[in-house]
């Protein structure tokens, strides 16, 4: 955990490790460019998934296969998980790593790709 925004900014800066993505989502809840709940959800998510990775592997997590990190992942820790909670974790690192790559391009530009839901009120229930 970063104590002041500018130490977590200076991580990513130019940074393509697992360590900075995981930064990077600490940072888009601070900023409050994101729920804070969904990126903590990311977070568990790319900090789980992508402790597998060897540290060589973890140094660019913009240019894994996700398919195959899975795939290793299932195969060293699947059995813990549910079919569906498997696909959300993958879905998850995927939106993550999406964002901390289009971040890490273009720092000024960025906008986080995330999906709002309208909120169903008790009466509009099913």
């Amino acid at each position: 955990m970063y104590n002041r925004l500018e130490d977590m900014e200076a991580e990513m800066q130019g940074n393509k490790s697992r360590e900075a993505a995981v930064a990077f989502l600490e940072y888009l809840a601070q900023k409050g460019l994101m729920a804070p709940a969904t990126a903590r959800a990311r977070k568990a998510a790319v900090s789980t998934v992508l402790g597998i990775l060897d540290e060589q592997e973890a140094q660019d997590v913009t240019c894994i296969d996700l398919d195959d990190v899975m795939s290793r992942f299932v195969n060293l820790q699947g059995q813990g998980y549910t079919p569906d909670s498997l696909g959300t974790y993958k879905s998850r690192v995927k939106s993550a790593l999406i964002d901390f790559a289009n971040y890490v391009e273009n720092p000024l530009a960025f906008k986080p790709n995330v999906q709002t839901r309208e909120r169903r009120s008790a009466a509009n229930k099913s």
